[in-house]
C-alpha cells in the first residue's frame, strides 16, 4: 500500500460520511419535492372490493428518487468493497500476526461510522423499521468482520505453510 493505515482509515472515514449525507441530501429534496409537488404526482383511483369501494393511491418518482437509491446503493456496497479490498492488501504486504491484527482495523471503523451515522439520523419512534435499520447495520458489520477474518486467516496460514515447506 503505497500511504499509511491511517490514510486509508481517514479516506474510508470520509468517504463513509460523504456518501451517506449525499444520500441524505437526495432523501430530502426528493420529501420536499414530494410535499410541493403531491397533488401532481399522487393519483388515488377508488377500486370495488366485496360491495364497498377502497382507495388506491399511486405515486410517481420525483426527480430525485433515482438519484437517491444509486446514492443509497452506492453508499452501501462501496465501503464494503473497499473495506474487503483494502484489509487482504494490507496484509498481503507483510503477512505477520501483527498486519492481521491491524487489517482488523478496517470493518472495525466502519462499523463504528455506520452504527454512528445510523444513530445519528434514524428516528427511534419509526417502530419495527428502526430495529430492522439496526438489524441490518449491526449484521452487515458483522458479517463483514468475520469475512476479512476467514479471508486474512486463510491467507496467513497459506503463507506460514507456504514459508514452512
Amino acid at each position: 500500500m503505497k500511504y499509511s493505515l491511517g490514510w486509508y482509515l481517514g479516506l474510508l472515514v470520509g468517504l463513509m460520511i460523504g456518501l451517506n449525507m449525499l444520500g441524505q441530501i437526495f432523501s430530502t429534496l426528493d420529501q420536499r419535492y414530494m410535499q410541493s409537488y403531491g397533488e401532481q404526482i399522487v393519483t388515488d383511483t377508488m377500486l370495488p372490493v366485496e360491495n364497498s369501494f377502497v382507495e388506491s393511491y399511486a405515486f410517481e418518482q420525483t426527480p430525485y428518487y433515482l438519484p437517491y437509491v444509486v446514492s443509497f446503493y452506492v453508499a452501501f456496497f462501496l465501503p464494503i468493497a473497499l473495506v474487503l479490498f483494502w484489509s487482504v492488501r494490507y496484509l498481503l504486504q507483510e503477512r505477520t500476526f501483527r498486519r492481521f491484527l491491524f487489517s482488523f482495523s478496517f470493518p472495525a471503523m466502519y462499523a463504528v461510522v455506520n452504527i454512528g451515522y445510523f444513530f445519528m439520523v434514524s428516528d427511534s419512534s419509526l417502530g419495527w423499521e428502526y430495529e430492522f435499520g439496526m438489524a441490518v447495520v449491526g449484521y452487515s458489520s458483522g458479517v463483514l468482520c468475520i469475512t476479512v477474518g476467514v479471508v486474512n486467516s486463510m491467507l496467513l496460514v497459506r503463507s506460514k505453510k507456504h514459508i514452512s515447506s
